[in-house]
């Protein structure tokens, strides 16, 4: 079931984005948001479930991650500023729906894995090129600081 895959990549995102909410001790909001979103997919469940079945939890599963994820993120960039672009991040978010869509008709899952990072490393060279040179950077500080040792 792909759309559960895809639901998978929104709680990873609402999980990673949550723990902020302990380094903040704002553990009410990290139960208000986990309570919307259950109630979500409580309510999505009983509705869809009655008309298409086990597709209905899936649905219902898919939207409670999106907007627990949503939530969070817009809550925590409030308190702590992420300094992130939303249109990547939507086309971050484009890409893997794409790469659902295409395993969901069996294209060969290799092809669909290779394009997508070719595409991935294309959206965020500028974020990889940092992050490297900060590695490159902290690792040199180490290197300094043992040879003064």
């Amino acid at each position: 079931v792909p759309l559960l895959l895809f639901s998978s990549f929104f709680n990873g995102i609402s999980t990673f984005v949550g723990t902020f909410y302990s380094v903040l001790i704002k553990s009410k909001k990290a139960m208000l948001t986990t309570f919307i979103a259950a109630a979500i997919n409580i309510i999505l469940n009983y509705v869809l479930i009655t008309y298409i079945g086990m597709w209905g939890a899936v649905i219902g599963t898919f939207c409670s991650y999106l907007v627990i994820a949503a939530i969070r993120m817009i809550d925590i960039n409030k308190a702590v500023g992420f300094n992130y672009s939303f249109f990547k991040f939507l086309l971050n978010v484009a890409v893997l729906a794409s790469c659902v869509l295409l395993v969901s008709f069996e294209i060969n899952i290799y092809i669909v894995a290779g394009s997508a990072l070719v595409v991935y490393l294309l959206i965020n060279f500028n974020e990889i090129r940092q992050i490297i040179k900060k590695g490159i950077s902290f690792l040199r500080s180490l290197l300094a600081k043992k040879q003064n040792m």
